[in-house]
């Protein structure tokens, strides 16, 4: 098989699936990026910081930013600073973020279902096997980049 065809299918699932979550996580008005990055704060078990945040989705911490200001100004979450670390602002979710929530992870479960419909336990962990293989040659390959641009300097 050629490689670019699985490139491609592999894209374009990836982009349908991106789709698909968006129409659904806009039935509750909110954009699937800040259904995730919501749903992150609410499972975290510790205050999280901006940065923390930024870090986690691997975004920078100016387009947090204006995600946590757009989750604040909707009533979805609030920001208060810590007393020992005024510098520290603990984001938590308030009852109209955890509502949100709610419904959309039963619209959101529901599309994933759809797409590993008819996926045996072992094809799945193939299919999860494939993606950590992936990751890690992707990760691998930037390493090598780095040191590339490190050795032309």
């Amino acid at each position: 098989m050629d490689i670019n065809t699985v490139i491609h299918k592999f894209i374009s699932a990836d982009r349908l699936h991106r789709t698909l979550i968006e129409k659904q996580v806009a039935k509750g008005s909110l954009h699937r990026t800040q259904h995730r990055l919501l749903l992150h704060i609410y499972k975290s078990e510790e205050p999280l910081s901006q940065k923390e945040l930024a870090s986690f989705f691997e975004v920078s911490p100016a387009a947090i930013a204006v995600s946590v200001k757009k989750l604040e100004k909707g009533g979805y979450i609030k920001r208060e600073a810590l007393k020992d670390d005024m510098r520290f602002n603990k984001i938590t979710v308030t009852d109209k973020g955890k509502e949100i929530l709610f419904k959309t992870k039963a619209l959101v479960d529901e599309v994933d279902t759809h797409m590993f419909k008819d996926f045996s336990e072992k094809e799945l962990l193939l299919f999860y096997n494939c993606l950590e293989k992936m990751q890690k040659n992707l990760n691998d390959f930037e390493q090598e980049e780095v040191k590339k641009d490190e050795t032309m300097v």
